[in-house]
């Protein structure tokens, strides 16, 4: 047993795992591609695609196919070019038009659910209709739960009438105004304060047909959900999280401390009854730190000023246990009567004969120092409490980042760091290296990064070009669009097929068992509220449970895969001594790259669409290596910053001028212009500085890393497997990012070796040139 209390910043760090949600921000300069496609009739058509300057291209949809077959000539270096075919995978042709609307092959407008081919219908009929408006159906709860075996909308038919009616297992999750299918003791359409019958039409012996996409198409819970999300975001919790923790209660809670104070100041009870109520306090702490977890889920749920003010008065008790467990920690050692006692119940205070070490207790004793503690803490709750005032509506952005960056300044003075960014290197974030040491990436992403990025970038253009230009002819590459969108924004494929058979089959282990784990404990949340903020993580309570939030436009696939890593990681590492942020996103991103990959092998589209697919999320990866380290550039600007400058009027507007001239500078002096926007720096970069405060270098690092990943799997698909689970293992305590890295059979990303390494495997670099 270890005495260390929890390090709030630390703990809550490593189980924050953030979602690339909406992370493709780059622009483009204006290039031009030509691509020459033959037809079956002989004839070439050049098709021009000039870049518009802001990373978007716009492909016009058409009314004309055909079944020709062709041998196209456009051929790329990630796959093997062969003619394809469009196969539906349960859909009908479709186009996604340049209004982002979906049409047919006649050009006819249509709903995601007009493309399915194979339905499941179901006869049923009213048997009776309730006082309160329930109607009941002539149907056991044993043969609908046959048929529907998901959560999902159906189309209810009666006669020419069509409404879509949800099925829940409870009737008790149906919110105010809902109507809804539920099977228990018989099946029910019922509604909540509202008359089900009524509202939908029904009386005694009304036929009806229940209709719904074939349950064949779905492997799980969460793919009905993504059909859903044609309609919108899902709001599903497998587990509901609920606080019982009330506002202005703190004393209640603090009061477990001041009873351990108390005991050992009077020395009346016997040593093991003040252990036992210093643990009462502990089970209180550990109380606090799951309710705090729970009210900013629901926080990023609601997004209302009361679920901000819960989590904020949360975080500041946590801060106040740590400062009266030093409180206690000190009254301890300073007592004749418990000292040896209290002490000896924790390994690291002991010697190799387990007897207890005084000069280990000494040393951390006299570094103990309550009062600092407790000042601390504030400025903590001021830089904490900038984020809450801005999603409240009480600060802007600009006013926000403003108050955020006078208090790390003041906190970096406090504990005598240079800057508050030199401090969550070190003290947040488990960092082995400075942010000095950051400067010698600059030199390999320019040499190696880069141009994978704009590699990988071109042959999406050229795609994009072919899909255009035999729309009219083959539509080999037109076909093989729609299935990459399709890929991409997968809210209706069979992902979920192919991710299990990659967790049980390809990665196996602790991953199969713990994918398993995910649906049948429930430990997830999709949250579509009006007001939610758009995020994704996956956090762990103090029973080392993870469950894992998915906020609106964050609940595609990609973001599942990515925080599966860290799902998966939480569950199979969770006794590790050893915690490093920039692992943490290798075990996200790696597990992203590695499915990638896997994919090109399967069924789940034609070989060029998954191929073209790997390839852009190549190009996303390389994408958040470059963004991380702007992000990590300005940070260095803003960390060093004289504050007091701007502690006047007008002086939150002037830092958030200064703030976005420097962004200009960096992206100048880094020669990534394209990345000089008022588009990335309103909509993106502000909010990183707020949320995620000496985070995104983590993303780069790992990201290469990550890539690192791929590039061994591109060689050697069974070592890279082999070696990506060595990255999640448990670790020791005396372990760096850089030394899992190389124990593990990668090169730290300190190494130019592991740039070489991407950018072969990128096809940007003939020869490896790898030093041995």
């Amino acid at each position: 047993m270890k005495k260390k209390f929890i390090a709030l910043g630390m703990t809550f760090f490593a189980g924050l795992a953030l979602a690339s949600c909406g992370d493709d921000t780059k622009t483009t300069t204006g290039e031009t591609t030509t691509v020459e496609t033959t037809t079956a009739t002989g004839e070439t058509t050049t098709e021009t695609t000039t870049e518009t300057g802001t990373g978007e291209t716009t492909t016009e949809t058409t009314t004309e196919t055909t079944t020709e077959s062709t041998t196209e000539t456009v051929t790329y270096k990630f796959y093997e070019a062969t003619p394809a075919t469009y196969v539906s995978k349960g859909l009908k042709a479709f186009y996604y038009g340049s209004d982002g609307k979906v049409y047919d092959e006649d050009m006819n407008e249509v709903s995601a659910a007009d493309l399915y081919i194979d339905y499941l219908e179901f006869e049923v009929s009213v048997a009776e209709v309730k006082e309160d408006g329930s109607v009941k159906l002539d149907v056991t709860p044993e043969e609908f739960r046959a048929a529907y075996k998901y959560e999902f909308m159906l189309d209810l038919t009666n006669g020419e009438d069509v409404k879509e009616v949800g099925y829940v297992k409870w009737a008790e999750e149906l919110k105010e105004g809902d109507v809804a299918i539920v099977a228990e003791d018989e099946v029910l359409i019922v509604g909540n304060g509202v008359n089900a019958a009524e509202t939908l039409g029904l009386a005694k012996d009304d036929e009806l047909k229940l209709k719904t996409i074939d349950d064949e198409l779905f492997k799980s819970k969460i793919e009905a959900m993504n059909y859903i999300y044609e309609e919108g975001p899902v709001d599903v919790s497998g587990k509901e999280l609920a606080t019982t923790y009330e506002l202005g209660t703190e004393d209640t809670y603090l009061a477990y401390g001041q009873a351990v104070l108390d005991a050992i100041a009077a020395e009346e009870l016997e040593p093991q009854a003040v252990i036992d109520l210093y643990n009462a306090f502990c089970d209180k702490y550990y109380y606090i730190v799951d309710e705090y977890k729970a009210a900013k889920i629901l926080s990023d749920k609601d997004n209302t000023p009361e679920s901000y003010d819960l989590a904020d008065e949360l975080e500041a008790l946590m801060d106040d246990f740590g400062a009266m467990d030093e409180e206690i920690d000190l009254a301890a050692y300073n007592s004749n009567k418990y000292m040896e006692f209290y002490y000896s119940q924790y390994d690291e205070y002991l010697d190799e004969n387990g007897d207890l070490d005084v000069e280990a207790v000494k040393a951390y004793a006299e570094g103990l120092n309550p009062e600092a503690t407790t000042q601390l803490n504030e400025i903590s709750q001021t830089m904490n409490g900038a984020l809450s005032s801005y999603y409240k509506g009480e600060k802007t952005a600009a006013e926000a980042l403003t108050t955020y960056f006078t208090a790390a300044k003041e906190y970096a003075d406090f504990v005598n760091y240079d800057n508050y960014l030199e401090y969550a290197y070190t003290e947040n974030f488990g960092r082995e290296y400075t942010v000095a040491d950051t400067d010698a990436l600059a030199d390999y992403i320019a040499e190696y990064i880069v141009p994978v990025n704009d590699y990988a970038y071109s042959v999406f253009m050229e795609f994009d070009a072919a899909s255009e230009a035999d729309a009219k002819t083959t539509r080999v590459y037109a076909n093989a669009w729609n299935e990459f969108l399709g890929l991409y924004r997968d809210y209706y494929g069979n992902y979920f097929e192919y991710f299990a058979d990659y967790a049980e089959n390809e990665i196996g282990d602790e991953m199969a068992e713990n994918f398993k784990y995910y649906f049948t404990s429930g430990n997830y949340w999709y949250s579509a509220t009006p007001n939610d903020n758009v995020t994704g993580y996956v956090w762990s309570f103090s029973d080392g449970t993870p469950l894992m939030f998915l906020g609106p436009d964050c609940q595609d696939i990609s973001t599942f895969i990515h925080e599966f890593g860290h799902y998966n990681e939480h569950i199979t590492a969770k006794d590790s001594e050893f915690y490093s942020m920039d692992l943490n996103e290798v075990h996200s991103q790696g597990n992203e790259m590695l499915f990638y990959l896997y994919l090109t092998t399967t069924d789940a589209a034609s070989d060029i669409a998954t191929a073209e697919f790997l390839n852009y999320k190549i190009y996303s990866m390389s994408n958040t290596v470059i963004e991380g380290f702007l992000i990590n550039e300005l940070e260095k600007w803003a960390y060093t910053q004289d504050m007091t400058k701007y502690a006047v009027d007008g002086g939150a507007l002037q830092f958030e001028k200064d703030l976005r001239k420097a962004w200009s500078d960096v992206c100048t002096e880094r020669n990534l212009k394209s990345y000089d926007t008022d588009k990335i720096f309103n909509s993106w970069v502000e909010l990183v500085l707020l949320n995620y405060q000496g985070y995104y270098i983590s993303y780069s690092t790992s990201a290469i890393a990550a890539l690192e990943v791929y590039a061994k799997a591109v060689e050697d698909w069974a070592l890279g497997v082999e070696d990506y689970k060595k990255l999640y293992a448990p670790h020791e305590a005396t372990d760096t990012f850089s030394s899992v890295l190389v124990d593990s059979g990668y090169y730290s990303i300190f190494d130019e070796n592991a740039y070489k390494a991407i950018a072969a495997a990128c096809g940007v670099l003939s020869d490896s040139g790898l030093e041995e």
